[in-house]
């Protein structure tokens, strides 16, 4: 499977999102084979053995009638009455399938002898690894106190432990099968049809008891209850009609006429309450008459006379003001012909004074009167007041006492009347107790089975078969999303950037040396690494690159057999070709051509000898080894890009090609250090060593380090299981139809 820019897994479909990539499936599967192949050939055997020792089944089946409401015998409602809501029906179901029943079923077939393990018990795969279980559970037990562990270890009868067994063996025999909503199957399988039949019968019949059973407990602990609380009721009803009639000798009431009472007094407060408020009206009017007239007489008697006339209201003074206004008109005729001290004008203002002078006293004799009015109202406003003030305490007696009694009336009532009712219902419970209706009843009984269950024996198998074999494809494909490692060739390119130079397919003759190229000229392997030389040295002509680094990621990538290899390769093309083994830390070079290591590199750039006097020959035509030479203490130091540089320009007069088998990039400075100073790099990468992570960081490290990258290749790669090509290699007959982009 390929992996996009980001070096995520691609999709199995194509560019064109209509088809899929069988083929990348076909490969995953392939390279994945043992993750299906193992859960196969371990399950399916297994699931054949436990087909194949299974006994029939027969199936036993009694129908069961749940009625939603007790049979009606008396129009009494009883303690216990069914549900009408489908929760209910749930729980009867469940119950159909409690441990507590199977309990008493199990205990019914067992006829109060001590219980053992049936016949057919152990007829059952199941049944026998229960019992294992079972075993293993009491050893650690046995073993927790041979030990002497201080937590408390529960004890089991061996009675209880196989009664459990076989309550757990029914429990798993049971099918309950509603129908509708009243009908419900109930349905045991067991390897004997008798068997079968009994334990189907007994589950129903003990059902049906267990739910009378139920209503009669209700019904009797009703009953008890009731008793109780009436009894209880009684007292207390007792108690609460002695504390009323105390009441009413202490405060010398009379029971009969105590209600009326409040309401007299409260009519009488009425009353006194609405002749107050008359009298004081009255008052409050007379007072604001006296001073009004107190204003008025304070004006002229023009204006005393026209305002006090309409107050008043009286004849007299109405007569004595037009008596007064006939005058004033006369006063003015007289003057309009005579002066003001004529005899006639002195007449009238004498008559004109006598009737203001009696006007005055009406006015006094009203004053007076209002005085006297407002004087007997305000004793009448007293009066009233204090009755009212005197009603006000009786009434706040009267209640307070009538509160009381109302309250020790109302106690004694509540409790009669829930005395009265508890009662009744006590007595109604006393005679529907003894009623034994149901509304469960077995509506069929299960008959002898004849005909043992299908057991579709080839259909479990298939199914079982399909459940494993998609578990170990799922594992597979799930394994292969998770694996980090490159998958084919275009997922090297798209996620490193680099080109793809080659690989090598792994080798398993442990007569090679690791200088395949030469042991072995015509193999696959040879050409493997003739087709990377041939990349390589493309790229080297086009560039002018007269140095090449080897190097890794990580160590055990097959860096320093590959440089081997590939220099012999130079060799034999006639190129004059030097290998230097770079990797002051762990050199290995040396070994793959039987060299001495006792002077080299590290000598060279520590200016401790000449390199001319330490380059050694190999055996092979054209292909010499400068090997690393004494392990320096401080290689990071020695290996710099100028020296190595300087290193190159003088050794390029001698040889066409320099390979430097260098150090691992990841944990190591020593290849970053002299990167730039060599003409190329190539990555060898091992897909089973390292992870696609790892070889990016690695080529991150060199760019920063300016060196020049001219690709991957890969080593040791198990072409049977790997999706990097089709290669079929007989002798010295193959093909790589990967490489053909890499070519062109």
């Amino acid at each position: 499977m390929a992996a996009n820019m980001n070096g995520q897994p691609e999709s199995p479909w194509r560019d064109s999102g209509t088809s899929v990539d069988v083929v990348a499936y076909l490969k995953v599967l392939r390279k994945r084979k043992w993750m299906i192949l193992i859960p196969l050939l371990v399950v399916l055997p297994l699931s054949a053995l436990v087909l194949l020792i299974q006994h029939p089944s027969y199936e036993a089946t009694a129908i069961l009638l749940i009625e939603p409401a007790n049979p009606r015998v008396v129009k009494i409602e009883e303690v216990h009455t069914p549900d009408h809501s489908r929760e209910y029906y749930k729980s009867q179901y469940a119950l159909l399938k409690s441990e507590g029943l199977l309990g008493r079923v199990v205990d019914t077939l067992s006829n109060g002898a001590p219980v053992t393990p049936a016949p057919s018990d152990t007829d059952s795969l199941a049944e026998l690894i229960d019992r294992l279980k079972t075993r293993a559970k009491e050893a650690v037990q046995r073993l927790r106190e041979t030990l002497g562990d201080p937590s408390p270890v529960v004890a089991f009868d061996p009675q209880e432990v196989v009664r459990r067994e076989r309550i757990g063996k029914l429990q798993r025999s049971i099918r309950v099968e509603p129908v509708g909503m009243r009908l419900v199957h109930v349905t045991i399988v067991n390897p004997d049809p008798r068997r079968a039949t009994t334990q189907v019968n007994t589950l129903a019949e003990t059902y049906v008891a267990q739910n009378l059973e139920a209503k009669l407990s209700a019904s009797e602990q009703a009953s008890i209850w009731l008793e109780d609380k009436v009894q209880e009721l009684r007292a207390e009803l007792q108690q609460s009609e002695a504390a009323l009639q105390a009441f009413i000798a202490e405060h010398k009431l009379v029971p009969a006429g105590l209600n009326d009472k409040p309401l007299v007094a409260v009519e009488e407060f009425k009353n006194l309450t609405a002749a107050y408020a008359t009298y004081k009206a009255d008052q409050v009017a007379l007072q604001a008459q006296r001073r009004e007239l107190a204003q008025l007489r304070k004006q002229p008697f023009d204006k005393l006379l026209a305002s006090v006339a309409s107050q008043m209201n009286s004849p007299l003074v109405d007569a004595l003001r037009q008596r007064y206004a006939e005058l004033q008109v006369e006063h003015g005729v007289l003057l309009e012909n005579f002066k003001p001290r004529h005899p006639k004008v002195l007449a009238v203002e004498s008559r004109m004074q006598t009737v203001q002078e009696r006007i005055t006293g009406e006015i006094d004799k009203y004053a007076d009167q209002l005085k006297s009015e407002n004087a007997l109202i305000a004793q009448k406003v007293r009066m009233f007041g204090g009755r009212i003030n005197n009603k006000k305490g009786e009434i706040i007696a009267s209640n307070e006492d009538l509160e009381a009694y109302s309250s020790l009336k109302r106690d004694i009532d509540a409790k009669r009347r829930l005395y009265e009712n508890l009662l009744n219902r006590m007595n109604e419970t006393e005679v529907t107790k003894s009623l034994e209706t149901n509304n469960v009843r077995l509506y069929q009984r299960a008959a002898v089975p004849v005909q043992p269950v299908p057991q579709r024996t080839l259909l479990k198998f298939l199914i079982s078969a399909m459940v494993v074999l998609s578990f170990g494809v799922g594992m597979a494909f799930a394994a292969e999303m998770i694996d980090n490692r490159f998958k084919n060739l275009d997922d090297v390119e798209h996620y490193l950037r680099i080109p793809f130079l080659g690989l090598i397919p792994s080798y398993s003759n442990k007569h090679l040396s690791g200088l395949v190229t030469i042991e072995e000229p015509r193999s696959a392997v040879a050409d493997s690494y003739r087709i990377l030389r041939t990349n390589l040295q493309m790229m080297a002509t086009q560039r002018q690159i007269a140095s090449l680094m080897i190097t890794s990621a990580v160590a055990g990538e097959g860096k320093t057999t590959t440089s081997a290899n590939l220099g012999v390769s130079f060799a034999q093309l006639g190129w004059k070709v030097l290998i230097i083994d770079a990797d002051l830390r762990r050199p290995a070079l040396y070994k793959q051509f039987s060299v001495t290591n006792e002077a080299g590199l590290s000598d060279v750039l520590s200016h401790q000898a000449d390199v001319d006097n330490l380059i050694q020959n190999t055996g092979v035509h054209n292909l010499r080894i400068l090997t690393s030479g004494p392990i320096p203490p401080n290689p990071a130091e020695l290996l710099n890009a100028h020296r190595l540089r300087q290193l190159c320009e003088h050794l390029q007069a001698q040889f066409d090609l320099i390979i430097f088998d260098c150090a691992i990039t990841l944990s190591i400075p020593d290849t970053l250090l002299m990167a730039s100073g060599i003409g190329g790099l190539c990555l060898v990468h091992n897909p089973d060593r390292g992870e696609k992570g790892g070889v990016e960081t690695a080529k991150k490290m060199l760019e920063r380090a300016n060196a020049n990258i001219l690709g991957i290749m890969f080593n040791n790669v198990r072409l049977k299981t790997s999706t990097y090509g089709d290669y079929h290699y007989y002798s010295s007959e193959y093909t790589v139809s990967q490489y053909k982009k890499i070519q062109s």
